[in-house]
């Protein structure tokens, strides 16, 4: 923290960045993510490399300060020169466009670079390439900060997989990317948008500042996206150069209460997930998500309510067991489904539409969700939930500081909770603006990404138990209605999977 703070220039904003990097103009992808906005929108700015030492209030190594006020977080300094500035880039392009453009935004900031850090800090490292000779920082440096990535993706969730599952989560992430530019010269079209900021500086770290490592090989598979880079460098970016005695007892209580293993039928898909929900079929959007997908695959399962205390080997809640094999993480659970059973719900569907849905769904995934969840378990306490779910208080204290300490590494649990509100609207409206008036998300036939985006929008609707983000959803009519057609589509027997507001058992 500098005590004795410069006097900058009047009307002018001043960026605080960590410092240039060695092959890019900083090792951080928000830096130039925002250096690269602001030359787009000709902003007089002035960049300071000291945000090693002088971070924002939030904690924040990206932020800006313009005439004395302050703003954390590339995107609401984006949100804020907007505003201050009277800019908007993405006035030539459609609701629909910038719909899309935003759940492209989503996925590479809170999707794709978990699987970046973690393989420039984590997993390189193994493999022999000296990480902290190319960024030029202290073995000490380096090893606190490799640690605060292992704990941070975690809490994330990408953290929980294998070295190999989070290549494989990296390559559809750029697959996802590299189909949706196809032949553009931009993300969007033949101008560039917002979007490109955000795009342009997730893949510098990859493209520039791989180092070599495995990140970089698989990237360099994606041509498309290598072109799109080296032309948005031209055209965009002229720069040189104590809790672990408690963790033992709730490990013990667990194994003590974990109940002998009933026989899994063979051949059918045993869904492991939590009891039913109120007035949905579950209280967590990824087993409704998981299980609206086994209905549209028309796969045989059955559900055990059991994973409150028999969760998978990655702590996850949502899981499935098939012939004596245990697959965690929704999404993986999903393309094992789709691999064994030969199914494909997205025929009817082109690769860059497919692509489009996917990004959809990280937005919805990977940022949608953390705003749900600091409604409920931090800002509302559970409280509103305990109406219908017997919670103790310990367990509504443990939840609210859990989701806390979580969502901060994740970084949204940053923000103020008018800041939070403002993004969930915002992830609201672009997913509408992205339905339109189609029946589903991609058109006329359901498909993949609408089971992630109903898993979670059922959330809004049946479990906001009155709060904020039930007032958010109702807002947008549309999605409103979508709710209903998938249920309609997919859930026939709707009220025999939910609890009608008790806490008694449900027939399905």
């Amino acid at each position: 923290m500098n005590f004795f703070r410069k006097t900058y220039p009047p009307n002018t904003v001043i960026h605080h960045n960590v410092g240039r990097g060695p092959y890019a103009p900083s090792l951080t992808p928000f830096a130039v993510k925002l250096e690269t906005y602001l030359r787009m929108t000709k902003v007089p700015f002035m960049t300071e490399n000291d945000s090693g030492r002088n971070r924002s209030s939030k904690g924040k190594m990206t932020w800006i300060e313009y005439n004395g006020h302050e703003v954390a977080d590339s995107e609401f300094c984006i949100q804020f020169i907007n505003k201050t500035f009277n800019i908007d880039l993405d006035k030539n392009f459609s609701d629909e466009e910038i719909g899309a453009g935003r759940a492209i935004q989503r996925m590479v900031d809170e999707h794709l670079y978990w699987t970046v850090v973690l393989q420039r800090w984590v997993y390189d490292p193994k493999h022999g390439i000296d990480v902290k000779k190319h960024m030029k920082v202290p073995w000490l440096v380096f090893c606190i900060g490799r640690n605060k990535i292992k704990n941070q993706s975690y809490a994330q969730g990408v953290g929980r997989h294998t070295e190999e599952e989070v290549l494989q989560v990296m390559d559809e992430d750029l697959q996802a990317l590299s189909k949706f530019l196809g032949k553009k010269t931009f993300m969007l079209g033949e101008q560039a948008s917002q979007t490109d900021c955000a795009v342009f500086g997730m893949l510098s770290q990859i493209h520039w500042q791989g180092f070599g490592g495995a990140a970089e090989k698989l990237y360099k598979k994606r041509v498309l996206l290598m072109a799109d880079v080296n032309l948005q460098t031209g055209l965009l970016l002229k720069v040189c150069g104590t809790l672990v005695l408690g963790s033992a007892i709730v490990w013990v209580v667990r194994r003590f209460r974990m109940r002998p293993r009933e026989p899994v039928p063979k051949d059918v898909v045993v869904h492991h997930q939590p009891s039913r929900g109120p007035f949905a079929p579950s209280l967590t959007p990824f087993s409704l998500k998981l299980e609206t997908f086994l209905r549209m695959a028309n796969v045989p399962y059955t559900n055990v309510h059991d994973s409150f205390k028999n969760r998978s080997s990655k702590g996850k809640m949502t899981w499935i067991e098939y012939n004596g094999e245990e697959i965690a993480d929704s999404e993986l659970c999903i393309d094992y489904i789709k691999d064994k059973f030969q199914v494909d719900v997205n025929s009817d569907y082109r690769p860059e539409q497919l692509a489009s849905g996917f990004m959809v769904q990280k937005m919805v995934e990977d940022h949608l969700y953390w705003t749900l969840i600091l409604y409920r378990y931090v800002y509302e306490g559970a409280l509103r939930l305990s109406a219908y779910r017997s919670f103790s208080f310990l367990f509504r204290y443990m939840a609210k500081w859990k989701v806390l300490k979580d969502s901060k590494a994740h970084g949204i649990g940053r923000h103020s909770q008018n800041e939070v509100n403002a993004l969930m609207t915002r992830d609201l409206e672009n997913l509408s603006n992205y339905l339109g008036t189609k029946k589903f998300l991609l058109g006329e036939q359901p498909s993949q990404v609408d089971c992630s985006v109903f898993g979670m929008l059922s959330q809004f609707y049946w479990h906001g138990f009155g709060d904020p983000t039930e007032e958010a959803i109702k807002k947008f009519p549309n999605l409103c209605q979508y709710c209903e057609r998938m249920k309609t589509e997919f859930w026939p027997d709707w009220d025999k999977c939910i609890t009608h507001g008790e806490s008694g058992q449900t027939v399905k």
